[in-house]
């Protein structure tokens, strides 16, 4: 079984070419770290079904204790890691 945060780890490189249902389609348990960033590396596009792909936004993993000063100053939740981590996502307008 793989750990969670080598999960949340590799749901977060993916994240940067595909979208969120097509990470899901995916097989995150049985790839090893090298097929996901090959995975990612020939995506290469940027676009991802004719929608932009937010690779532009910058992605951050903060503390729980920075999440409402983060979200207060417009950054989106993008998932938890654990109880102590999330993902958070710039404005649109960085």
């Amino acid at each position: 079984m793989i750990h969670i945060a080598q999960l949340e780890y590799k749901k977060l490189v993916l994240s940067r070419k595909f979208s969120q249902a097509q990470i899901e389609q995916m097989d995150l348990e049985t790839m090893s770290m090298d097929e996901v960033f090959r995975t990612a590396r020939e995506k290469g596009s940027a676009t991802n079904g004719g929608e932009p792909v937010e690779e532009r936004r910058k992605q951050k993993v903060v503390k729980m204790s920075e999440v409402d000063r983060m979200l207060n100053q417009g950054w989106e939740f993008v998932e938890r890691l654990s109880n102590r981590q999330v993902i958070v996502r710039s404005p649109q307008s960085v």
